[in-house]
């Protein structure tokens, strides 16, 4: 492309102009494909979430930890949101990158609407009894410490929140 033909609007643009259009226009948010597996509740623009990354140990998988929190943390958190509407819950397992050298490869998401919000945090135990009375959370945390550890715990604010 000649310099008078850029300047002009006219011709295509090289290689290199076309990645610096596109690194002046965009940034790299993130290289990992997370599969949703439950939401309950809601996100809100200007809210937190409270992301709690899991692994999951050697002879289990993220489907296994899956099925378990549906199971068991799904109704907890229904609990938790028909209390108070503005909070939501959340599930997922990584779909790529894969292998065993990861750090996680599941995580779930705690929603709350301010910061005083995530101060008073989720009344687990309240809500456990409630929704649970003939289980042992205990017992609960027990056995899902044989299946994940928690690696990491970030707090992040929603600047932004799109909805299908």
């Amino acid at each position: 492309m000649t310099s008078r033909a850029h300047e002009e609007g006219k011709g295509k643009m090289t290689v290199e102009e076309a990645a610096a259009k596109r690194n002046e226009l965009s940034y790299l948010v993130s290289t990992d494909v997370w599969l949703d597996r439950e939401l309950v509740g809601q996100s809100t623009k200007g809210g937190y979430v409270r992301v709690t990354y899991l692994k999951t140990k050697p002879g289990t998988t993220s489907a296994e930890w899956a099925a378990m929190s549906s199971a068991t943390w799904k109704p907890l958190a229904e609990a938790w949101v028909k209390e108070n509407p503005a909070m939501g819950w959340g599930s997922s397992t990584l779909a790529m990158p894969g292998g065993t050298g990861l750090a996680y490869n599941a995580m779930t998401l705690d929603f709350f609407p301010t910061w005083d919000a995530i101060g008073k945090g989720v009344p687990s135990r309240a809500l456990w009894n409630k929704v649970h009375p003939d289980s042992d959370m205990t017992a609960y945390f027990d056995r899902l410490a044989l299946i994940a550890d928690r690696p990491r715990i970030d707090i992040l604010k929603l600047v932004e929140v799109i909805v299908k």
